[in-house]
């Protein structure tokens, strides 16, 4: 599998983190200005002139924060890429399925829950991994012990049914990915394939 939407080597990755840092460091630069900087328009009051460095100090800060959270995930991802866990961009994998003609069902195999109380509480769904074949479940059994993932999910393609046969849907292939929370709001998790069958 090697379509655009797979980050299986670290290099565009690193490539990204790299451009990330350096914004980041732009940001910084510009927050130490902003911090340093006396020299604001002469027609303002001391006050006023205040209050403007405070806004380009807390502006520069914050995007020094975004920078530095976009920065944190994407190092989480190089460090699943780097444990030979390829990354998928969930939705352009969803996409490309869609243009095959083909529909995803996605099934929660594994979930942990930190807040569930015991730290660590995990639930697992044994009727979806039942149906897991064994030489995938092994792949499984091996993701879950490295403590990478926070849950499991199972993607099955599905060939729609043929509206004159009105026949089942068939499944094509079949995706273990293990997955982790994601900051981009679109993505929901980042999905790392573990098994293919």
């Amino acid at each position: 599998m090697n379509p655009d939407y797979v980050h299986n080597d670290t290099v565009r990755l690193e490539q990204w983190l790299e451009q990330l840092r350096q914004e980041r460091k732009l940001a910084e630069h510009e927050a130490e200005r902003a911090a340093d900087s006396h020299q604001h328009s002469e027609r303002l009051s001391a006050a006023a002139r205040v209050e403007v460095r405070r806004g380009l100090i807390s502006v520069a800060r914050a995007e020094v924060e975004r920078l530095s959270s976009q920065i944190r995930d994407l190092e989480r991802l190089v460090e699943r890429v780097g444990a030979a866990y390829p990354y998928l961009e969930r939705q352009r994998f969803e996409d490309a399925v869609d243009a095959a003609g083909l529909v995803c069902d996605w099934e929660i195999v594994l979930e942990r829950c930190a807040n569930a109380g015991a730290a660590g509480t995990a639930f697992e769904d044994e009727k979806v991994l039942a149906q897991v074949p064994l030489q995938a479940r092994v792949h499984y059994e091996r993701a879950v012990s490295t403590r990478l993932f926070e849950g499991f999910t199972v993607c099955t393609l599905l060939d729609p049914p043929d509206c004159r046969h009105q026949e089942s849907p068939k499944a094509t292939a079949h995706y273990l990915f293990g997955t982790i929370p994601s900051s981009n709001e679109d993505e929901g998790a980042a999905i790392f394939q573990v098994a293919q069958w």
